[in-house]
């Protein structure tokens, strides 16, 4: 069946880089999404009378979108209903609002009435539109002024990709153990755990993820009074810091992680065994916070234990992440909270790994947000020989090859140099 390449826009400046982040979920609940564009910021709109507080930079997208059938007036008013959702009121013309819904553009069709128009009125004016389409969509059949051009250095409303807004957020790793594969003992003194916190935080980590117990193929157990104690240790460092900043915690002891929530506020549970225990998936049905499920075969990994080989990585991931959402809504958690983590390196052969971040698109069946945790892993050694400490650029080349609608979270150990890939992208 042939599809219809349609181009959404989807625009805020009212807490705007969150309203983005949630229009795209919600979109991605309703349609097909294939790609999105950078995040653009461009001056407000602003007419002689209007108040100066709505003087507000807005940011602006799109999103590339195969409809399998297209009703253009159904498709309208699929959006005017996520706008709905998202708290959008009828307002004076440009005034500041939550989000922006817009057909900006469908291949082959061509509508101008009074209740639609396609493509979008004044597209070839508005460059915080027009960009971000062309970006999604290179084709796009529409007149193209000067300032579409790449070297153009003035271009209406100030339009600019963004420097400082992206799609995933940033999750900095911290580790504290010994034995960690590419800092294990650089982060266990309370100096540098300090240093190294202050550094994720102002690269730009929205969230510190804590780990005391190595996951690394080879790895030792560690015991469990031991993880509590680093643990507890590094997050009253983190208190006295005074960061304004998520923290996630990695582990896989229930024991552990109950004595650690006694005892401190946690943003984000992360378990690389995909609350596989009773334990683990008790204190899920127990909170209230956000959770990331991770697809493993083995903890630690092991090299001849991964996916079948035969098949699409990818189909297998689908196969298990629907098995075990049907486990957890059995158990009354809600669905909303959870997030999908591929497991990169666990269970996984080098180019199954490869073709999981290079090819996201085929998990397009996943609703939820996706964790995605593939930082110095050790199946860049396809591409260097460098040992796991400096595989950063490897990791930002690998970046700049995954589709930004499949990655809410991106768990780094070097913020700067990924934040760096984004804006070159």
């Amino acid at each position: 069946m042939s599809t219809t390449l349609v181009i959404v826009g989807i625009g805020s400046n009212q807490n705007p880089l969150v309203h983005l982040r949630t229009a795209v979920g919600l979109l991605k609940q309703k349609f097909n999404l294939a790609k999105v564009s950078n995040v653009y910021e461009s001056d407000a709109q602003m007419l002689p009378d209007s108040p100066q507080s709505w003087n507000q930079k807005y940011l602006n997208a799109a999103i590339l979108i195969h409809a399998k059938i297209f009703d253009p007036h159904q498709f309208l008013y699929e959006l005017k209903a996520i706008e709905k959702k998202m708290g959008r009121i009828d307002s004076n013309r440009w005034a500041p609002r939550p989000i922006d819904l817009d057909i900006l553009y469908a291949h082959g069709i061509q509508i101008n009435s009074e209740a639609l128009n396609i493509p979008h009125l004044n597209l070839s004016e508005r460059p915080f539109a027009l960009l971000p389409a062309i970006e999604v969509f290179p084709g796009i059949e529409i007149f193209r002024p000067n300032w579409c051009a790449p070297w153009a250095t003035t271009v209406p409303f100030n339009t600019v990709k963004s420097k400082k807004y992206f799609w995933p957020e940033f999750v900095g790793i911290l580790n504290l153990t010994e034995d960690s594969f590419s800092d294990g003992g650089q982060y266990v003194s309370e100096e540098n755990f300090k240093k190294q916190a202050l550094k994720l935080y102002e690269d730009g980590a929205n969230i510190l993820d804590l780990g005391a117990e190595s996951t690394r193929p080879g790895a030792i157990a560690v015991n469990p009074n031991d993880e509590f104690n680093r643990l507890n240790q590094a997050l009253n460092w983190l208190k006295e810091l005074k960061l304004d900043i998520k923290i996630s915690i990695d582990t896989r002891n229930s024991d552990v992680l109950t004595k650690i929530l006694n005892q401190h506020q946690i943003d984000l549970l992360n378990d690389v065994t995909g609350f596989e225990s009773l334990g683990m998936l008790s204190i899920l049905k127990e909170t209230k916070i956000a959770a990331v499920v991770m697809h493993s075969v083995t903890i630690p990994p092991n090299q001849i234990q991964t996916l079948n080989t035969d098949e699409n990585p990818n189909t297998q991931l689908i196969t298990w992440w629907k098995n075990k959402l049907k486990i957890l809504e059995k158990n009354n958690i809600n669905l909303s909270r959870i997030i999908f983590d591929p497991g990169i390196g666990f269970g996984k052969t080098p180019r199954q790994n490869s073709h999981i971040l290079e090819n996201l698109q085929e998990l397009s069946d996943i609703k939820q947000n996706i964790f995605l945790g593939f930082s110095r892993k050790s199946y860049l050694r396809q591409y260097t020989n460098s040992v796991a400490s400096e595989r950063d650029i490897a990791t930002a080349v690998q970046l700049a090859k995954i589709n930004m609608l499949f990655c809410q979270f991106l768990r780094t150990h070097d913020v700067e140099s990924q934040m760096i890939t984004l804006r070159m992208m």
